[in-house]
């Protein structure tokens, strides 16, 4: 199942918050992929698995580091009536 991603701002370079990179709550991994995701364009559609065929990390790795930035409110995922899902980046 394919999701979307929507993001703040419109930039063609990422720029991160300090806030979060110096956020010792929250382990570099999922730094890490909070980085890879807010590079990506606007609307960039992406499963886990495509993500680890772009990341040397597994399936699970990457599946625990968004869920950690899920619980710490970096990133939210509302699931969609057609079965996708968006993530919204803050």
């Amino acid at each position: 199942m394919k999701q979307r991603l929507k993001k703040q701002g419109g930039i063609p370079f990422t720029q991160i918050s300090n806030e979060l990179l110096n956020d010792k709550t929250i382990s570099l991994k999922a730094k890490g992929i909070y980085c890879f995701m807010f590079s990506k364009p606007e609307n960039w559609n992406f499963t886990i698995g495509s993500m680890c065929k772009q990341l040397k990390e597994g399936n699970d790795s990457i599946a625990n580091a968004i869920k950690e930035l899920k619980n710490t409110g970096w990133i939210d995922y509302k699931k969609l009536p057609d079965g996708r899902g968006e993530y919204f980046i803050y």
